[in-house]
């Protein structure tokens, strides 16, 4: 991911440092546009040794992923994600 989607993350992370995501929100979102899954694997090479993995459908009808070592981290990353997802999506019902 690049920098600056990950600067954005962790503004919006930081802009309300007592929110928390919803996981069970963002997946009802979710289903109406097709599979989401949400896993947690072991993984030996990351300091937590657990690998958080987001994959869901869009607003667009694409496949997205978000991926994290922290539970939070990955949720928020899906939501960044999704969050342009609409955004752009707006732009181009505007034009």
């Amino acid at each position: 991911m690049s920098s600056l989607f990950e600067s954005r993350v962790y503004q919006r992370r930081n802009e309300t440092p007592w929110a928390i995501m919803s996981l069970s929100a963002f997946m009802r979102d979710m289903m109406f546009q097709g599979r989401v899954t949400f896993s947690c694997v072991y993984r030996p090479s990351v300091a937590t040794r657990q690998w958080y993995t987001l994959e869901w459908i869009g607003e667009d009808g694409e496949q997205h992923q978000a991926e994290a070592q922290e539970w939070d981290l990955c949720l928020w990353r899906a939501a960044q994600i999704e969050l342009r997802v609409r955004e752009q999506k707006k732009r181009e019902e505007h034009d």
